[in-house]
């Protein structure tokens, strides 16, 4: 969905020929250490999920790989963040445990993101 609607608003805004301009101009190598990346991202969140999660309820590392990635993959088709809610729903069933258990360890996973976010602000606004 996202995809599509990029390669929408590209289309209405660039003629063919600029985007064939585009294309050939891009720096294509810069997206070799992208599955890398995300890899890496992956495996962080999943870990500090797995960090909020063990207060609770004792969930491997290993177990919340699929989650987060069942999270991510509904978040980039669904609108509002419906994968985090997956991704909590998915856990409770899986490990057995409550779901206003995982779903608080979302809460709170997304406060940590927020609080992470404004004091990126206020430390880059002190700069």
């Amino acid at each position: 969905m996202s995809a599509g609607l990029g390669i929408v608003f590209v289309r209405s805004f660039l003629l063919d020929e600029q985007l064939d301009i585009a294309i050939a101009d891009a720096k294509w190598l810069y997206l070799v250490p992208t599955p890398f990346i995300y890899l890496a991202a992956l495996y962080l969140r999943s870990r500090r999920w797995s960090i909020i999660l063990n207060s609770t309820i004792e969930a491997s590392h290993g177990s919340l790989v699929s989650p987060v990635l069942v999270g991510y993959m509904i978040n980039a088709v669904a609108p509002v963040r419906l994968g985090d809610f997956v991704r909590g729903y998915y856990v409770s069933v899986r490990e057995k445990c409550g779901l206003l258990t995982t779903m608080g360890t979302v809460a709170v996973e997304k406060a940590r993101d927020t609080g992470t976010v404004l004091a990126l602000f206020v430390i880059g606004g002190l700069i």
